[in-house]
């Protein structure tokens, strides 16, 4: 009769008979997983390798599919916040433009002036409005900078407008030059907001993208343990199986 032969009609007699030897099994003094899986029938014990093999795959599954779909959700974010840093440098160069341009009308009264001052507000406060939807979304620790930008933005357009309504029914006298100057320091104000807006969102789009790096590296040390684990249940449960199928056969 053949090895395979033998092997087969060990491991039917074994299960046939698993229920009877576990009642009439008596106490010899193990403990612990060890002693279990000793004395499970072999038919037992590979149901036992294979099927923690087996848990072990599906859990590495469900743990890189929920790794993958943060590790996804987390490029999205730094994605989107990056864009927003690229929106608010575009901001900061509009609001250059907009003084320029605010400066050249007041000193010359240049209708084309006025027109590239107003368009400058225009894609400003577009700018801010679209950079706004995604702080509140990603990042809403900045709302409040949010906000702030806009509302320096439309005050120092609002100074901007008195001092063109003065200009125009009072001409250049002393509360036009004072009205200058209020527009001067308001528009210092406004560029130094948006620059150091941008600075701060770029450090955090910086954060966000480390953090999402060492997610990565992080899930793939779990994969490897993972593995490794599963690996090693395989390797010593084939050569505690090849062993004890030995004694057996010698037996």
């Amino acid at each position: 009769m053949s090895a395979i032969e033998d092997v087969a009609k060990q491991l039917q007699a074994e299960t046939a008979s698993d229920i009877v030897e576990s009642a009439l099994a008596q106490p010899q003094g193990r403990r612990g997983f060890k002693a279990w899986f000793h004395d499970l029938p072999l038919a037992g014990k590979i149901r036992a390798v294979f099927g923690s093999f087996l848990l072990i795959m599906a859990i590495m599954s469900l743990v890189l599919g929920i790794g993958l779909a943060q590790l996804y959700e987390r490029y999205q974010l730094h994605a989107e916040v990056q864009g927003a840093v690229q929106a608010s440098a575009d901001l900061r160069s509009i609001n250059g433009e907009l003084r320029y341009n605010s400066v050249r009308y007041v000193l010359g009264s240049e209708q084309a002036a006025l027109e590239r001052q107003q368009e400058s507000f225009a894609k400003a406060r577009e700018r801010i409005e679209g950079i706004g939807e995604t702080i509140d979304r990603r990042v809403p620790e900045f709302s409040g900078r949010v906000d702030e930008l806009g509302a320096t933005m439309a005050a120092y357009n609002a100074k901007f407008e008195e001092l063109r309504a003065n200009l125009a029914q009072d001409g250049r006298n002393g509360r036009s030059t004072a009205l200058a100057s209020e527009l001067s320091v308001q528009g210092d104000a406004l560029f130094a907001l948006s620059s150091n807006f941008e600075q701060d969102l770029s450090l955090a789009a910086s954060r966000i993208e480390q953090s999402g790096l060492d997610y990565f590296f992080n899930m793939i040390k779990i994969f490897i343990a993972v593995t490794a684990l599963a690996a090693a249940v395989m390797v010593f449960g084939l050569r505690y199986l090849s062993r004890d199928f030995a004694q057996r056969s010698r037996k």
